[in-house]
């Protein structure tokens, strides 16, 4: 019997044992094939490297000057002046245009589109054009040209293609060094919102005392003659569907100290620059953007009680923002806000409290204003003056 049950531990043993030596030799192996990843050695030294080659892209420019040993020493200058840019290649070429078609040409939009016409012009494609007839020393089309004039000499040119038609500064800026994101004490503005498919362009006007004031304003018509064509031109980008409302009884919270002056009415309301944010906030909630599901761009004309107009923007040092009564402030990803205050005469007319008081709002004023901020809201405004780059150079 013990003969027996050792037997048989012996055959579970050498039993287990087999399947362990299966396991081993045979299990893991497979295993470890069948899971394996193939791993590409990467170059890591030359990836590296990369850090230290510049990245440039290629922009093509044509010159047309009828002079050739102006046209020889433009083409050289700019060549120079180009040769270490940091991001762009510099391929300048002579442009060959009929002189009669140069001479013929009455106004610099009909030159323009005599040129494009024969020479039609492609993605970082640029020309550049000498006009005897331009007053100005260069002028920047809409399209892929700008013309020159006789006296205009390359520095003036180079200014205008590096900060007006590549924008550099805003390139350096991207690129890291802080020293790069200010000029002459200006912030440069980098944190415009990325460009999405559709926008709703919602423009509203906020009247927070309808039984004091009636306030006369077609906004539909204003939109469609001030915004609308400046949208056409964006419709290759992003689609824009443009809204106006009237909203009521809503008005700022915020608390607007009284400024004695010297104008009719003795005095004005001041609102602190710092304060601004949380106007944005409580108008947001009222303004109704929530039904659409696509961005939506605020534009908000603000007309304040004749009790509290006219109000100013201040600073917090006591000065005021504007210096030419245009009360305005954006926010780069959400909108802008005009404060449209009465005219000066329906003031005074409510502070006699005789009644409701009416008066007309100014396409004229108010739309201009509107346009610009949505310029600014899409980064389409130049943020550094030729006059800036000419001192920086020159120094």
């Amino acid at each position: 019997m013990t003969t027996l049950v050792t037997e048989v531990y012996t055959i579970h043993f050498y039993a287990t044992l087999a399947f362990i030596v299966v396991i081993i030799m045979i299990g893991v192996p497979m295993w470890w094939k069948t899971t394996e990843v193939y791993r590409v050695p990467l170059p890591y030294a030359e990836i590296e490297s990369l850090n230290d080659v510049p990245i440039k892209a290629t922009f093509r420019m044509g010159l047309f000057v009828k002079s050739q040993e102006r046209r020889d020493i433009l083409m050289f200058e700019l060549s120079k002046k180009f040769e270490n840019n940091f991001v762009f290649n510099l391929q300048l070429e002579d442009f060959s245009l009929d002189p009669t078609l140069v001479e013929a040409a009455k106004t610099p939009a009909a030159l323009e589109a005599a040129v494009l016409k024969k020479h039609p012009l492609g993605l970082g494609e640029f020309v550049l054009i000498e006009w005897n007839k331009l007053e100005d020393d260069v002028l920047v089309t809409s399209e892929r040209s700008a013309f020159i004039s006789e006296s205009a000499t390359s520095l003036k040119i180079f200014q205008v293609l590096s900060s007006w038609i590549l924008q550099e500064y805003k390139i350096k800026a991207i690129i890291g060094s802080r020293d790069l994101q200010t000029s002459h004490h200006r912030q440069i503005r980098l944190n415009t919102a990325p460009m999405q498919p559709h926008y709703e362009i919602l423009i509203s006007v906020l009247n927070p005392r309808p039984d004091v004031q009636k306030i006369h304003w077609n906004a539909r018509a204003a939109a469609e003659n001030y915004i609308a064509p400046f949208l056409d031109g964006l419709s290759m980008i992003a689609n824009f569907t443009v809204k106006t409302q009237w909203v009521y009884q809503v008005e700022i919270q915020t608390p607007q100290k009284q400024i004695p002056d010297e104008g009719p009415l003795k005095r004005h309301y001041a609102i602190q620059e710092d304060a601004l944010p949380h106007v944005i906030t409580a108008f947001e909630k009222k303004l109704g953007n929530q039904i659409s599901n696509d961005p939506a761009i605020h534009l908000v004309v603000y007309v304040p009680p004749c009790g509290l107009a006219p109000l100013r923007i201040y600073r917090k040092d006591g000065t005021r923002v504007s210096e030419n009564n245009v009360e305005a402030f954006t926010s780069a990803k959400w909108g802008g806000i005009v404060l449209a205050n009465p005219p000066e005469n329906a003031i005074a007319k409510c502070l006699e409290g005789s009644g409701t008081t009416e008066f007309h709002l100014s396409s004229q004023d108010v739309m201009p204003v509107l346009l610009y901020q949505l310029r600014k809201i899409f980064d389409l405004e130049n943020n550094v003056s030729i006059s800036e780059f000419y001192e920086k150079d020159m120094l």
